[in-house]
Order: structure tokens, then C-alpha cells, then sequence
């Protein structure tokens, strides 16, 4: 989902005319009566903020209550992403960074499900929950919509408020969590507790064929998916089902890395930004050798896409399941000094074809649409009755035939 971009930037610091100006990497300079002289630039830049801290002067002074201040900052920073319109561009306060990056190593506090935002709809959809997690033990289940949170009616663009608050407190607390499924409204008061998201299983099939499941492109998943792939190759693996249904994405880097186990030096994925400016991703690895298979559904996005997308442009795969979700943008994440960051949508991206997914989506080569029966009660693939899996592997087991025919 998010191309993590570590960068420090220097913030605007706008006070009125009795306070110092600092403004970006602009130098001042200070007259003896002790007024800032600025550049012409600099002054349409105070012009600019001038009328919001007026705004924000009233509030502190007349609301009925104390107002945290920093508070209004980060409101005011938060309401800049507002008309953009967008649920994967917003800021995160310090508490959200460190949410973040406790999420991107794996290990948090939290109730332990995945969630994806869909704008078509502006849902916030459960794809995943966490084996042994608050949330399996008190019921909530993949596919409920995530409709409010304790006293926060949510959508798609409170995602990362949502986020924040069923991680804001230690194990043990409970926050109030009220899903829509189908068309009953339930609400669970789910007690928060020390989460490990695994990113990757495997295991070995009949027939040699091995299986691997990429939940997310983030924490831990690259070495993961490589002691997966080198235990699956210990044992003798002929053919490989890789399974990306209802991964949301990640690291676009982590995604390239799985290409660079499939390709060799094909294009994996290009982007373009408001500039125009282009940037190809090439494959440098070495293929595994064997005939692969990629299953996919309406929740495989992102990063997940621009895997799929590489794979299936250069037939380097046989794609099945169901047309993908359709997510074709990038996110940059900044950090700044003073802990909080944002994240914003920066470029979009096409693959090898040059297709742009975005609202579009990928076909699948082989569409399969999974049996109703293939869900068990608690949500749960069965992977008898998992007939998009069987397909992967009656494909797999002809490619194999073939193969030895030959």
C-alpha cells in the first residue's frame, strides 16, 4: 500500500507579528528595533496562515473550556487532507506514528484483525482476523464492516482514526467495535491484547506442489516468505500456488522482492507523478523454475496488484480467482523531527503493459468465484471445499503432466 519514505522536513511555524517568524529554510533577518524583516515571498506565506491563526487565537481565547493547543494543531493539520478527498492521504500524531511502526514489526497492542479501506463504497472492511486474537475470541468476523468505534461513526476516511483508537490503550482495556454484517448491526466490546501478525504460511500439497499465503506486504513478511520459499524448496517443491486473496498490499519494495523470486529481469511496474516523472522497477533475482499459479479476489490490492499485474503481463504465472480491488496509487510517508508524520498519495502505477489499475482493477487468467460453502462458520477457508484453491492446483498438476510428457 505505502512506499515508505523516510524523509526529515522542516515545518511552518506561522505566529503573528509579536512572535518570531521561522519559515522553512528561509533566512531572516532582524532589525535593531527588534522587528523580522522577510522576503516578499515570505509575507504572502504569513498573509496566506494569517487568517487561521486568527481562527485559532479565538478559539483558545473564548471557548467555554481549556483548549490544548497542541490539540489545534493537529486538528488543523489534519483538516489540510480533507479536501483532497482521499482516505489513504492523512496525518498521523506522534501516538499514530508509533502505532505505525509497531505495526510494521509485526508485534502491537491492539484487537488483532486487518482492515481495508473501499472507497467505492467508503467502507472499512475486516479481511483478516488474527488466529488466537481478541477479536476471534469475541466473535468478529472476515467480511464484517467496521461502521463506528467506541463514540466514532467511521468510513473509509476514518481509517487511520479507527486504527488509532482500537491501538489506544494497553492489554486489557476494551474499546467498543460495532460491525455491520450483512444487514444486522452488531456491537462487540472487544478487550485489547498483545497481537503478533504473521504475514506468511506454507505448507506442501500432494503432488509436490507447494503453497505459500502472503497476508500483507509489511512486518516481518520478506524473510518470512523466504524461509516459506526455502523450506517448500527443501522438500522438493515442483510447483508453487501463491496466495494473495485478501492481501490489502504494503511495502511496494516487498512486493518486488517476491517478483525478483519469479522474474528475472523483466519490468515489474512503472510509476508517474503530477510531474510527469516516470520510474521503471526492474527484476534482478532469479526465477524459481517451476509453474506458479497466483490466486486473487476483490480484496487483493495494492501492492498485491502490482505483483499480479508483473506476473500475469509476463505470463509468468496462470491468475486465478477474482478481479482484483483496484488500488493503483502510491503513498510517500514523511516523518518529521518532532515524531508526527503524514502520509500522501504521490504517484500512480502501471504494469508492465502499461495498464492503469486504479478503480479498474486486474482479471484474473482463470476466473474462479469461491463456493459459498467454502467459508466455514467462523469464517474460515476449508480448504476441502476451497474451490479456487482446487483450481490452482488441478492447473498446476496438468502444467506438471505436461512437463513430463514432454
Amino acid at each position: 500500500m505505502t512506499q515508505q519514505i523516510r524523509s526529515m522536513f522542516r515545518r511552518f511555524i506561522i505566529i503573528t507579528a509579536a512572535l518570531t517568524l521561522t519559515l522553512g529554510v528561509c533566512a531572516a533577518a532582524f532589525a535593531s528595533d527588534g522587528t523580522v524583516l522577510v522576503t516578499q515571498e515570505e509575507y504572502e506565506l504569513l498573509q496566506q496562515y494569517k487568517h487561521l491563526e486568527e481562527i485559532r487565537q479565538i478559539i483558545s481565547q473564548i471557548y467555554y473550556q481549556d483548549v490544548d493547543p497542541d490539540s489545534l494543531l493537529i486538528g488543523a493539520a489534519r483538516g489540510l487532507f480533507d479536501p483532497l478527498d482521499d482516505p489513504y492521504s492523512f496525518y498521523y500524531s506522534k501516538d499514530d506514528m508509533i502505532s505505525m511502526n509497531e505495526q510494521m514489526s509485526g508485534d502491537y497492542k491492539g484487537i488483532g484483525v486487518q482492515i481495508l479501506a473501499h472507497p467505492a463504497d467508503q467502507t472499512l472492511t475486516i479481511v483478516r482476523v488474527f488466529p488466537g486474537s481478541p477479536a476471534e475470541a469475541i466473535g468478529i468476523r472476515s467480511g464484517d464492516k467496521i461502521i463506528q468505534v467506541d463514540d466514532l461513526p467511521v468510513t473509509a476516511f476514518e481509517m487511520n482514526k479507527a486504527v488509532e483508537i482500537m491501538r489506544g490503550g494497553p492489554a486489557g482495556t476494551t474499546v467498543e467495535v460495532t460491525v455491520r454484517r450483512n444487514d444486522e448491526e452488531i456491537m462487540f466490546t472487544v478487550p485489547r491484547g498483545d497481537i503478533h501478525m504473521n504475514n506468511a504460511e506454507s505448507s506442501m500439497l500432494d503432488g509436490g506442489i507447494g503453497y505459500i499465503r502472503l497476508y500483507t506486504f509489511e512486518g516481518t513478511m520478506a524473510q518470512e516468505y523466504t524461509a516459506a520459499l526455502d523450506a517448500l524448496r527443501e522438500q522438493d517443491m515442483k510447483a508453487l500456488v501463491l496466495d494473495l486473496r485478501d492481501n490489502p498490499g504494503g511495502l511496494t519494495d516487498y512486493a518486488e522482492r517476491v517478483a525478483n523470486t519469479l522474474l528475472s529481469d523483466e519490468l515489474i511496474y512503472s510509476t508517474s507523478d503530477r510531474y510527469g516523472l516516470e520510474v521503471s522497477y526492474y527484476a534482478d533475482g532469479e526465477p524459481l523454475g517451476v509453474p506458479v499459479a497466483v490466486l486473487c479476489n476483490g480484496n487483493s490490492a495494492s501492492a498485491s496488484e502490482i505483483l499480479i499485474g508483473a506476473l500475469k503481463d509476463h505470463k509468468a504465472a496462470m491468475i486465478i480467482g477474482e478481479k482484483t480491488f483496484g488500488k493503483g496509487i502510491i503513498q510517500s510517508v514523511y516523518e518529521f523531527p518532532e515524531g508526527d508524520g503524514m502520509q500522501v498519495t504521490s504517484q500512480q502505477y502501471f504494469t508492465p503493459g502499461g495498464m492503469a489499475i486504479h478503480g479498474v482493477g486486474i482479471e484474473p487468467d482463470i476466473e474462479v468465484k469461491l463456493n459459498d460453502d467454502a467459508i466455514d462458520e467462523d469464517t474460515l477457508l476449508d480448504r476441502d471445499k476451497d474451490n479456487q484453491l482446487q483450481a490452482a492446483v488441478e492447473y498446476l498438476t496438468t502444467m506438471l503432466e505436461l512437463e513430463q510428457a514432454a
